[in-house]
């Protein structure tokens, strides 16, 4: 089948069946990676604090979220690959409504 048709019939397909495709064959990867890696959306702090939500993420499905958006960002530095996929970076940083939020600046 001829490439233009694959990339029309991955473009199609759900982010669980992207996810599959990336283990299939190196073709299915090649197919598959741009399009589940198109979009990142990376999450840090305490989102739960800044924004009225209905279900609280437990302690450690925040942690969870936080690691992995540090592994993420990570390998989008380091990969040059993986960042090529990447189109649109959202990332979501949140602070204890408390704390507020604090820049920073160096004066040295």
């Amino acid at each position: 089948m001829p490439v233009e048709l694959w990339r029309m019939v991955f473009s199609y397909l759900p982010p669980t069946a992207l996810q599959q495709c990336l283990s299939v064959s190196q073709l299915f990867h090649a197919f598959a990676a741009p399009l589940l890696f198109a979009t990142i959306h990376l999450h840090f702090g305490c989102w739960q604090d800044s924004h009225p939500v209905r279900v609280r993420p437990s302690a450690a499905e925040r942690q969870r979220v936080y690691d992995t958006s540090c592994m993420v960002l990570c390998r989008i530095i380091k990969d040059p690959e993986f960042a090529s996929y990447v189109r649109h970076l959202h990332v979501f940083a949140f602070v204890n409504q408390i704390q507020g939020f604090v820049s920073r600046t160096s004066d040295s």
